[in-house]
C-alpha cells in the first residue's frame, strides 16, 4: 500500500477575456481620457492533494488521488482622479472613485488510474498510466465601481465546469544515487461535461441577468518536474517529493459579455512538496 499528501503552491491563470477584470484611467494627470481593461495577477494560495494506491504485482499499481484548490484574489483600482469625471461612449458619467474587484478560482481533480512500471538499464524507470479523471472548476468575478449620480454599479460572473473522460500518462524517473530521483511526468486527458455561466449587474437603477450552459468538451494537460528522496524504514519506506506542476484546461471557461461570447482556459501552475509512505511486503 502507498499513502501520500501534498501541499500545493499555485497561481491560477486564465486566457483571453476572462484574464481581465479591472477598468484602469489610462489619462495622464488629472484629466482622464481613456477607460481600458487591466488584467488581475491572481496571487498563489495554498491547495493539497491526497492519495492512495494499490501494488498488486510487482510492477502494477492502482492510485486514486484528489487534488483541491482554492484561491481569492482581491484588487482596487482608481478609476477617475479626485476633482474630475468621464464620460464613456455610452454616455455614463463616472466620478472619482475605485473599482474593486475580487475574483475566486476553485480546482478539485480526482484521478483514478491503473499504472505499470518499466525498468530501462539499471537507473532509469518508466510508470505509463490510464485512467479516468472528474474535473471540477469555478470562477467567481465580483466587480464594483461607483458613478456620478451617488450609486454603486456591480457585477458578479460565476463561470463553471464540471467534466468526466479518460486520462493517460507517463512519469519517467532517473536515479542520481540509489534512494534520489528526479522526474519529469506528464499526462494528457479529455473532459467531457456542461460548462454555465451566471452573471448578473445592476446599475443607474437597472437590473441585467445573463445565464447560459452547454456540454463542451476540454482537452486537459499535465506536467511535473521534480525529485524523490526515498527514506527506508523497518516496515516500510518513506518518500519526500519537491517539483514545480503546470495544468491546463483548454478552453474551459465559457462567458457572455453583451453580445459576444467568450471562451477562456483555466490553469495553474506552482510548486508542490510532500511524502508518500509505501508499506513492506
Amino acid at each position: 500500500w502507498h499513502f501520500g499528501a501534498q501541499a500545493l503552491y499555485l497561481q491560477p491563470k486564465y486566457s483571453g477575456y476572462n484574464q481581465f477584470g479591472v477598468l484602469g484611467n489610462t489619462a495622464s494627470g488629472s484629466a482622464p481620457t481613456q477607460l481600458a481593461f487591466q488584467a488581475v495577477n491572481d496571487v498563489f494560495r495554498w491547495g493539497f492533494k491526497i492519495e492512495g494506491a494499490y501494488d498488486f504485482r510487482p510492477e502494477n499499481d492502482i492510485n486514486l488521488n484528489w487534488s483541491h484548490y482554492n484561491n481569492t484574489t482581491n484588487k482596487g483600482n482608481i478609476l477617475v482622479p479626485a476633482g474630475s469625471s468621464f464620460t464613456d461612449a455610452l454616455s455614463n458619467v463616472y466620478s472619482s472613485g475605485t473599482i474593486l474587484t475580487s475574483r475566486r478560482s476553485a480546482w478539485d481533480a480526482v484521478n483514478a488510474e491503473l499504472g505499470q512500471i518499466l525498468h530501462v538499464g539499471g537507473y532509469s524507470d518508466l510508470r505509463f498510466h490510464g485512467g479516468v479523471q472528474y474535473a471540477r472548476i469555478k470562477t467567481q468575478v465580483s466587480l464594483s465601481e461607483p458613478d456620478v449620480i451617488s450609486s454603486t454599479n456591480y457585477s458578479n460572473q460565476t463561470i463553471s465546469y464540471s467534466g468526466v473522460g479518460p486520462r493517460l500518462g507517463i512519469d519517467m524517473g532517473y536515479h542520481l544515487i540509489p534512494k534520489l530521483v528526479i522526474y519529469a511526468n506528464g499526462a494528457a486527458g479529455i473532459l467531457i461535461g456542461p460548462t454555465r455561466f451566471y452573471d448578473t449587474g445592476a446599475g443607474r437603477n437597472t437590473l441585467q441577468l445573463v445565464t447560459g450552459s452547454t456540454n463542451a468538451i476540454v482537452p486537459d494537460l499535465e506536467v511535473k518536474l521534480g525529485a524523490n528522496y526515498t527514506y527506508t524504514l523497518t516496515y516500510g519506506s518513506l518518500g519526500f517529493n519537491l517539483g514545480w506542476m503546470w495544468n491546463n484546461y483548454f478552453s474551459s471557461q465559457v462567458n457572455n459579455h453583451g453580445t459576444d461570447t467568450h471562451e477562456s482556459d483555466f490553469g495553474l501552475q506552482g510548486v508542490f512538496f510532500g511524502f508518500v509512505f509505501k508499506t513492506a511486503g
